[in-house]
């Protein structure tokens, strides 16, 4: 285990291991490099890019599925050796989020999402990722919607979950 601070949660500790390096940084914080996802609350569809670098800086990112069931994004094979990965099934992917002033007028960057080597925890942000997104597409559909559900992903040795729920 490894022991960090951060200003908005704390500190905290992560798995050996569990840290990600994305070496062109992301989203105009290209000085900084390593990473952690952390959750608050094991049930939360909201993650956080937490910067292990600086503990000033922490992203809200989630799974882009959790909001946009039909997302599909272009992987170029250029990116992919980048990334070191010869199938998709080696990668998670999350988008950044941008809450703003109200919650129910967020909006989610699928334009450059979050791909990461599950193996490597290597990332990269992928700029124009196809498929006609922009970086604020709405997070939140109209009042008839879907839902979003937690979706798993704290099953993964690179999600650290801050709060869990007692059985």
């Amino acid at each position: 285990m490894a022991s960090f601070r951060s200003t908005r949660f704390g500190r905290f500790e992560i798995n050996d291991g569990a840290a990600l390096r994305f070496p062109d940084g992301v989203a105009g914080l290209s000085h900084l490099e390593w990473f952690a996802i952390l959750k608050r609350r094991a049930d939360s569809v909201f993650l956080w890019l937490q910067s292990l670098d600086d503990p000033d800086v922490a992203l809200p990112i989630v799974l882009p599925w959790a909001f946009h069931w039909d997302y599909e994004i272009e992987l170029p094979d250029a990116e992919l050796r980048l990334l070191g990965v010869s199938s998709a099934d080696q990668l998670s992917i999350y988008c950044l989020v941008d809450v703003g002033d109200e919650m129910r007028s967020a909006t989610v960057d699928l334009a450059a999402p979050l791909v990461i080597n599950d193996e490597t925890h290597v990332g990269r942000q992928l700029r124009h990722a196809g498929g006609g997104y922009s970086s604020r597409d709405p997070l939140f559909g109209d009042e008839t919607a879907v839902t979003p559900v937690s979706m798993r992903e704290e099953a993964s040795d690179m999600v650290t979950v801050l709060e869990r729920r007692a059985a």
